[in-house]
Order: C-alpha cells, then sequence, then structure tokens
C-alpha cells in the first residue's frame, strides 16, 4: 500500500510541473542617444537556441518560454552585441525596459 501512494505523489509532482503555464520575455532595443534599433536581432542562447528580429520601433516579444534560466544575446550590425541571464517564471512576463538593451556603437568608448 505505502508503495501505492509514493508513485501517486510522484506522479501528482511530475503533472503539477507539467500544468505550469510559460512565460515571456519583452523588451526594447535602443542605442546610448536613445535611438530604437530596428531589426535587431535577440536571440536565447541557452536552454533551447531560439531567434527573433525586433521591430521597426525595437520592441520584441519571446512567448511560450518554460520556466527557467536563459541565456540572452541582443545584436545588431554596427553594435556592440550585449548578453544578459534571465531567470523567468510561471505564467509571467518579463519586462526588461529601455535601459538594459543599450547597446554600444562600435568603435566608440
Amino acid at each position: 500500500m505505502p508503495l501505492r501512494w509514493a508513485c501517486a505523489a510522484v506522479l501528482g509532482v511530475m503533472s503539477a510541473a507539467a500544468q505550469e503555464s510559460p512565460g515571456s520575455i519583452t523588451g526594447t532595443v535602443v542605442d546610448a542617444i536613445p535611438l530604437f534599433i530596428p531589426n535587431a536581432t535577440v536571440t536565447i542562447l541557452s536552454p533551447v537556441e531560439r531567434a527573433i528580429s525586433a521591430d521597426a520601433a525595437g520592441n520584441f516579444n519571446i512567448a511560450g518560454l518554460a520556466p527557467g534560466t536563459y541565456k540572452l544575446r541582443v545584436q545588431a550590425p554596427g553594435f556592440v552585441s550585449k548578453g544578459l541571464e534571465i531567470a523567468v517564471e510561471s505564467d509571467r512576463e518579463h519586462r526588461w525596459y529601455t535601459l538594459r538593451w543599450r547597446l554600444r556603437h562600435r568603435g566608440r568608448v
């Protein structure tokens, strides 16, 4: 009898974990002025690889992410790329505001 309860408890935990709602990462990519950087590439490097392009106003949204820690890279031609690590929680949008995504022009200090 105790073995059945142990199996049922483990299955219950696995079922609850599988039902977690996905989260998302949303942000805006700008330069130091700050002007929008249209079509910047935002790439998730791990735990899975996935890339999207920001829109004409530098906005992006990466939805449908399982809870966990994600390593990101933001890059655009003529700018130094920027990396960041973000913890995504279940059913929560992670908004990284303009200051977090400022890219520097290459060759400028």
